[in-house]
């Protein structure tokens, strides 16, 4: 099958202003249990955030399979992918990131190299830090798993101070 939409460098001059940029692709799995708690990871490296299980898509990859398998290595749990919750692009990082939302199959809790735990927090008790515009992230899965839409939005967040 002949690609129709081969890769082409076009000069920076040609393009509008920001296009032509490298953005990042990243996914992320929100799973609520009944008592409305989502399940975050505490992140072994950079801030330490607190944060969906996720991480980057490998070139090629099915997004709800990066989803899954992140999932699976940043927790120890199975989960099924049950649908996308929301689309971010986040600004000015060039990150567009998918949330899904998710219910855990099988396996067990287990630290990785990623992360050192994971724990279920309520929407009104969340742990700090929380990884940038992980908030209306939340909101947003918590809204989509009780039935609303899924989200699409441009997140303005600019980088914390080290």
């Amino acid at each position: 099958m002949k690609d129709h939409c081969p890769a082409q460098n076009p000069p920076a001059a040609d393009l509008p202003a920001g296009e032509g940029q490298l953005a990042r692709l990243a996914v992320s799995t929100a799973v609520f249990d009944p008592e409305g708690r989502v399940l975050l990871v505490h992140q072994t490296y950079g801030a330490r955030w607190w944060a969906l299980p996720g991480g980057w898509v490998d070139p090629g990859e099915d997004l709800a399979e990066a989803a899954r398998r992140e999932f699976g290595e940043e927790t120890g749990y199975e989960v099924r992918i049950l649908r996308p919750s929301g689309v971010y692009w986040r600004l000015p990082k060039r990150l567009l990131v998918v949330v899904f939302l998710g219910a855990i199959t099988g396996g067990s809790p287990r630290p990785s190299a990623e992360t050192d735990g994971c724990a279920f927090f309520s929407l009104d008790a969340l742990p700090s830090p929380l990884s940038p515009c992980l908030e209306e992230r939340l909101r947003d899965a918590r809204e989509v798993s009780l039935g609303g839409p899924a989200r699409y939005r441009l997140q303005m967040n600019p980088e914390p101070a080290p």
